[in-house]
């Protein structure tokens, strides 16, 4: 019992140390700026309530409804998509095809049980490919050749086409392969998208940020270590947690932590790791980007006589695998070609993708809504789970209810 206390007491004191300079300081008024429709004030003030009750530090929230811009707001101090929609045009065009083997075009890739992977498994995460040969490092991530190298001795972990698990960081790296074997300009990932998407499209989205863009970054805060402990019985989160913090070796530990690369934590706000091109983590823009190539997407793959993808192509993002459980998150989820197919409101089903710390955009078919989020404040939920999402989803489909009746 003496014991028990202890350790209590330590919690408590550990956690008024984190929050005493906080609740000392009065901070000053939130700075939200930005613009929405008539119809959609109710998602301004959810959005300034966030930030009045610290939920939020920075963020951004855009949406987009028939094809027409809503909701572009910002606010606060300023101290997981792309590859799959590349992928896809890469199939639109010919020069991939879903169904047929990674080798066919990575010939270097067929070796440790990868010879039958095909395009289709890798994009559903159903590779087994979640953790590479060995973790890179910085060093190796700025070589591509090293590193398309070393990702192509990687040993599946389950057979292919068995069981689905998120890729966490090696998803992109795999596309990126992938299409640099299969461009005709040979390029990667990052180069794809900033030439044919980015570029064409006006999309404000870089992987890989350019320096003269690096003042523009918000500064990541992550949450605190203690933030993870108190979610260890929760019933959703209480597998990952606990083999986060426990199972070193473990696959969940290994897919998700890349500590020569992405730790420690003051690294994620050097130019020096924002600068690579990791697909899945270094995607660094705005949210209005983000709901503008979702807006996109719902518009049948044409925007102002632009066409980034066709609507054949852009079905399939609505075409998922089985409803199971991630061998890697431990919990269930489904893959639609390398969106996420979810409900985060009601019973609106849409397709898109979490990003880190409960950011991430999504487009909904059934009401032609985009919706994206980006925080500089992090949680430790994924994006269907944060409470400040979920407000501002809750507060979007009200006004277009509204609006609507």
């Amino acid at each position: 019992m003496g014991y028990q206390r202890t350790v209590l007491a330590v919690i408590a004191v550990s956690v008024l140390i984190q929050y005493l300079p906080s609740l000392l300081s009065k901070s000053p008024p939130p700075l939200i700026n930005g613009y929405v429709a008539s119809g959609f004030d109710e998602v301004r003030r959810v959005f300034r309530d966030l930030h009045e009750n610290g939920l939020d530090a920075g963020s951004s929230f855009a949406v987009y409804h028939k094809g027409e811009k809503v909701v572009d707001l910002w606010g606060g101090y300023a101290n997981y998509e792309a590859p799959a929609i590349c992928v896809a045009m890469a199939v639109d065009r010919g020069y991939l095809d879903y169904d047929q083997k990674v080798s066919h075009y990575w010939p270097d890739f067929a070796q440790n049980g990868k010879e039958n992977i095909t395009l289709k498994q890798l994009v559903h995460h159903e590779a087994g490919l979640a953790v590479p040969y060995v973790h890179p490092d910085i060093t190796t991530v700025r070589d591509t050749d090293k590193l398309f190298k070393l990702l192509a001795k990687t040993t599946p972990t389950w057979e292919p086409g068995t069981a689905h698990g998120y890729h966490a960081i090696t998803y992109g790296w795999f596309l990126s392969g992938v299409l640099r074997h299969a461009d005709p300009k040979h390029r990667t990932i990052g180069q794809f998208f900033k030439e044919e998407v980015a570029d064409v499209f006006g999309i404000d989205f870089h992987i890989g940020l350019p320096r003269e863009e690096y003042y523009r970054v918000a500064r990541i805060q992550r949450p605190h270590k203690l933030s993870y402990m108190k979610h260890v019985f929760n019933a959703k989160y209480r597998r990952i947690i606990q083999d986060l913090i426990f199972r070193p070796d473990g696959l969940t530990h290994k897919a998700l932590n890349f500590p020569d690369l992405l730790a420690p934590d003051e690294r994620q706000n050097t130019y020096s790791l924002q600068s690579l091109e990791i697909p899945s983590a270094t995607g660094i823009g705005t949210a209005r980007a983000l709901a503008k190539l979702y807006a996109i997407l719902n518009n049948g793959g044409e925007w102002e006589g632009k066409r980034l993808l066709s609507s054949e192509l852009i079905k399939k993002f609505t075409e998922c695998n089985e409803h199971r459980v991630d061998e890697v998150l431990l919990y269930k989820r489904v893959y639609c070609h390398g969106m996420l197919g979810k409900q985060p409101y009601k019973s609106h089903r849409v397709f898109g993708h979490t990003g880190y710390g409960g950011q991430g955009a999504f487009f909904d078919p059934y009401t032609n809504t985009t919706l994206a989020f980006i925080a500089s404040k992090l949680s430790i939920y994924s994006m269907g789970d944060d409470e400040r999402y979920l407000a501002l989803v809750k507060s979007t489909y009200d006004s277009i209810t509204n609006l609507e009746n």
